[in-house]
């Protein structure tokens, strides 16, 4: 995993052919989320069928590590890829604070 000097580990690597798993560990904030953003355009390559976002490591979000998100689940749907978020329970929490919805392992979070 790469260490941002904000606390944000992101690794990312295939888990199939065209799944493609982005796993974080530590804080998405204003200092960070242009790193996760990086992660998440770097993943869209020609044979992606589907995105996970794994944060069950993350203890913090705040309002850009969110639309983030949105953006990814955004652009997902136009290209008809699959979207998946695996919160923690910090995330879970800001999730549905905030009033948006995504796609988790186990249904809808928010």
């Amino acid at each position: 995993m790469a260490t941002t000097p904000q606390n944000l580990r992101i690794e990312a690597g295939h888990e199939a052919p065209g799944v493609m798993v982005i796993r974080c560990a530590g804080e998405i904030d204003l200092a960070t989320h242009a790193d996760l953003a990086e992660a998440i355009d770097w993943s869209y390559t020609s044979d992606l069928i589907a995105l996970r976002i794994d944060l069950s490591a993350v203890t913090f979000i705040d309002s850009r590590g969110i639309q983030c998100l949105m953006d990814a689940q955004d652009r997902c749907s136009r290209l008809a890829t699959r979207f998946e978020v695996v919160p923690s329970a910090a995330v879970r929490r800001i999730v549905r604070i905030v009033g948006v919805q995504f796609n988790g392992p186990d249904g809808p979070i928010g």
